[in-house]
C-alpha cells in the first residue's frame, strides 16, 4: 500500500501505548492518518502518542475497555477533535495464568473474559455509530490462533479469541450494507523485537502450559518463526484500507501456517 494509505482517516487503536498496539499506531500514523492511541494507562498514551511520527496527528486518550461509559468518552474524545473516526482496532487485551481449567478461578475467567469479548463487543458497537452514519468505517480485531485451536491451561484466552472471532463476522454482517466492514488477524505467537531474547520468549511460550517451549513452537510453525510486528501491523493496515471494499467477515490468520498445519 501507499505511503499515504490513511490520509485524512482517523484511526483509535486501544491497548496502544506499547507492544503489538503500538506497532499499529505507528503504522497507521506513517500512512498519514491522525491516531488516537487509547490505553488504561494515560500516561503511557500519552508518551507513546508523542513519540509517533507521520503525516498525521496523534492525539492520547484514557479508556478502560471494560466499561461503557469510558469507550463511549474515547468515542467522543474522538469525534471532538477529528473530523470523523473511520478506523477502530480492537487490540486491547491482556494475558491468562497458566492454569488448569478445575484450578481457574471465576475471577481470572472473568477478568479475561471482560477485556477481550467485552471490550471488543462495547468498542466496537460504540464506534460503529458514527461509522454507520457516515456509511463508512473498518474496524479490525485481534484475534488469536488460539481462537481456532484449543490451548490447555487457556481456558478464558481461547474462549475470549474464539468469541470475537463470531462477533467479528456478526458485527460485519449486520453492517455490510451501510459501509461499514469487519474483519480480524489472528496471530500465532509475537515476536516483540526483531532479535528474540531467547529466554524471555521461552518464558512468555511457556506460559500456555502443557511443557511447551520455543522451540517446540517453532517446530510447530511451517516459517519457523514468531510473528513479527511489522506483519501483524501490514495485516491490520490491510483490512482497515478502503481499496478492499468487499472484505467483511473475514479472520486473517497471520500465524506463519500455524493454523493451516494439519502433520505432526
Amino acid at each position: 500500500m501507499e505511503p499515504s494509505d490513511f490520509l485524512g482517516k482517523t484511526i483509535i487503536v486501544t491497548g496502544a501505548a506499547s507492544g503489538v498496539g503500538k506497532a499499529i499506531a505507528t503504522r497507521f500514523m506513517n500512512g498519514g492518518g491522525d491516531v488516537v492511541v487509547a490505553d488504561i494507562d494515560l500516561n503511557h498514551a500519552k508518551e507513546t502518542a508523542e513519540s509517533l511520527n507521520g503525516a498525521g496527528t496523534s492525539y492520547a486518550v484514557q479508556v478502560d475497555v471494560r466499561d461503557e461509559q469510558s469507550v463511549k468518552s474515547m468515542v467522543e474524545y474522538t469525534l471532538k477533535n477529528c473530523d470523523s473516526l473511520d478506523v477502530l482496532v480492537n487490540n486491547a487485551g491482556i494475558f491468562q495464568k497458566s492454569i488448569p481449567s478445575i484450578e481457574q478461578s471465576l475471577e481470572e475467567w472473568t477478568r479475561v473474559m471482560d477485556v477481550h469479548v467485552q471490550g471488543t463487543y462495547l468498542c466496537s458497537k460504540i464506534a460503529a455509530v458514527p461509522m454507520l452514519e457516515q456509511k463508512q468505517g473498518a474496524i479490525v480485531n485481534i484475534s488469536s490462533n488460539a481462537g481456532f485451536a484449543a490451548f490447555p491451561y487457556r481456558t478464558g484466552y481461547s474462549t475470549a479469541k474464539a468469541a470475537i472471532n463470531m462477533l467479528t463476522k456478526v458485527f460485519a454482517i449486520e453492517w455490510a450494507s451501510d459501509g461499514v466492514r469487519v474483519n480480524a488477524i489472528a496471530p500465532n505467537f509475537v515476536e516483540k523485537d526483531r532479535t528474540i531474547d531467547r529466554a524471555l520468549g521461552e518464558e512468555t511460550v511457556r506460559t500456555i502450559g502443557g511443557g511447551a517451549d520455543l522451540d517446540s513452537i517453532l517446530a510447530r510453525t511451517p516459517t519457523h518463526r514468531l510473528t513479527s510486528l511489522g506483519s501483524i501491523s501490514e495485516s491490520v493496515a490491510f483490512l482497515a484500507s478502503d481499496k478492499i471494499p468487499d472484505v467483511t467477515g473475514a479472520i486473517l490468520p497471520v500465524d506463519g501456517g500455524w493454523t493451516a498445519y494439519g502433520y505432526y
